[in-house]
């Protein structure tokens, strides 16, 4: 199978990395996670991973791309405004 680069992996395109989605379930029951690293290695598409098992572990998950913002309060406000002026 080729890889693809320049878009999320999903379906078949995604590398299923069971340790590591094993690993963080682990970490995220109670804790916070922070998931760094340099461009391209998949971090997205591991999380669009774990937000769709989200239920399976009781949980909801939201993806949010919070690139540009740099406070809580910016998020809170963009929240808002999307919230409340969504066509």
């Amino acid at each position: 199978m080729p890889i693809r680069l320049g878009n999320k992996a999903d379906g078949d395109d995604f590398f299923d990395r069971v340790n590591e989605r094993a690993d963080l379930w682990r970490h995220l029951e109670g804790n916070h996670v922070v998931l760094s690293g340099p461009r391209r290695l998949g971090k997205t598409s591991l999380l669009q991973r774990l937000a769709e098992e989200a239920p399976g572990h009781g949980l909801v998950a939201r993806l949010e791309d919070v690139g540009g913002l740099d406070t809580a309060a910016a998020f809170i406000l963009r929240d808002y405004w999307r919230r409340n002026h969504a066509r």
